[in-house]
């Protein structure tokens, strides 16, 4: 007796829901997505469109954004292969509709506005905090390497790595001065200027770098007791204060707060190298794949609450 399977009839007619909201689960993120860009204020892009009055009119600032949102949180980053997925996949259709963009298009609305992204990706953090995603307090430092789209002849010189390692460092500077909380970095971080830094804020306390790297199978050191003696290196004395108890505890804290978002957006993404040429379109880049995340984080943190 031969197996029996489903019936199939790839040419039969059959026709979509006449509403795009019954096309896809009612908790699906395409439907937050629409939702969630409908409480941020799109007056910046709306209005860089003020002077503009000749040839056809341009694609709806918030569908363009969705678009690109939407795609970045499916980790498409290409514009023609955003365009593709508008044509095939059934949540990108939610969003264009019939009026697909051309992938020129998708392109030129990315790189025209990601100066406006800044005051977006706030807004969004405001939204985090009112769903108690976000508590300003502890502060965690961390890098990662992401490929760039960047030409040789553009490539830093050993002559502009100085001028950019102080620029570099007067950030990190500000970011302990604003630190509310306990402070963290990784090995990276650490530096005679650092902890200068740190001493003349009446910081040093509350802030635990990694003055080396420590091998997995490294044993643990003992916790210290008692005052630490006068003459160690500020490189000793940031080592003997990540081995207290507290130390321990605050530096563990970066395993939840700042390294797996690397994690999540290289890996769960897909995200691994620009697709921008130039520093400040590559930054603004990285302020959409952020902005992405935190959205991201959001969904699931609103599908949780409802569930």
């Amino acid at each position: 007796m031969s197996r029996k399977f489903r019936e199939w009839q790839p040419d039969g007619g059959w026709l979509f829901p006449p509403s795009p909201r019954d096309w896809l689960p009612e908790d699906h993120l395409v439907y937050f997505l629409l939702d969630v860009t409908a409480q941020i204020d799109l007056s910046p892009i709306v209005d860089d469109y003020g002077g503009e009055n000749g040839g056809q009119p341009p694609f709806h600032p918030r569908m363009m954004l969705v678009l690109l949102l939407y795609a970045y949180s499916a980790g498409v980053f290409s514009s023609r292969k955003i365009m593709q997925r508008s044509v095939t996949d059934a949540a990108f259709r939610i969003i264009v509709g019939d009026d697909i963009p051309d992938f020129r298009r998708i392109a030129e609305f990315r790189a025209r506005h990601l100066k406006h992204l800044q005051a977006l990706f706030l807004d969004v953090l405001v939204l985090c905090r009112g769903a108690g995603l976000l508590k300003v307090g502890r502060l965690s430092l961390d890098g990662t390497k992401i490929k760039a789209n960047a030409s040789r002849k553009k490539a830093m010189s050993y002559d502009r790595m100085g001028p950019e390692a102080e620029r570099l460092q007067q950030e990190v500077d500000a970011l302990l001065a604003r630190a509310d909380g306990a402070f963290t970095a990784d090995t990276g971080y650490f530096s005679e200027e650092n902890m200068n830094a740190l001493d003349s804020n009446r910081r040093i306390d509350d802030v635990f770098i990694a003055p080396g790297r420590q091998k997995h199978n490294d044993k643990e050191p003992n916790s210290p007791k008692g005052r630490p003696p006068k003459y160690l290196t500020a490189k000793q004395k940031m080592a003997r204060r990540n081995r207290t108890k507290k130390g321990r505890t605050e530096y563990a804290r970066r395993k939840v707060i700042i390294e797996p978002v690397f994690g999540q957006i290289k890996a769960g993404l897909g995200f691994r190298n620009f697709l921008l040429r130039g520093l400040e379109k590559m930054q603004g880049e990285w302020k959409l794949v952020c902005l992405t995340h935190n959205l991201l984080k959001l969904f699931r943190s609103s599908a949780l609450a409802a569930g």
